[in-house]
């Protein structure tokens, strides 16, 4: 499932869940204060629910950053060193063939 898509998803269950308790809410035999008083401490839950879920989101993503981070520089790292090492081995063949061209 690609990012955009999940999201999507998430984002629409958590819609459908908020709709759904609030209409329970709306539906249930209580005295309007009563119902006024569950929906605030709902949206009080919810919206605690919800920047958990960020704050948890956000640490996910800073690590998945960090460990791309750090593969990054492996992975160039790596191909410096094998530039180097070819480099070098060009170099010495160049100057075995010189050497064996123009005899000093």
């Amino acid at each position: 499932m690609r990012r955009e898509e999940s999201s999507g998803f998430l984002i629409g269950m958590l819609t459908g869940a908020v709709v759904g308790a609030i209409s329970a809410l709306l539906l249930a035999p209580m005295k309007g204060t009563e119902t006024r008083e569950r929906i605030k401490d709902k949206y009080g839950t919810a919206k605690e629910k919800v920047a958990s879920t960020k704050d948890q989101v956000m640490q996910k993503a800073h690590d998945v950053a960090s460990r791309a981070k750090q593969k990054r520089e492996e992975v160039m790292s790596g191909a410096r060193r094998t530039t180097e090492e070819m480099a070098e081995q060009v170099q010495e063949k160049a100057e075995e063939t010189s050497s064996e061209t123009y005899p000093m």
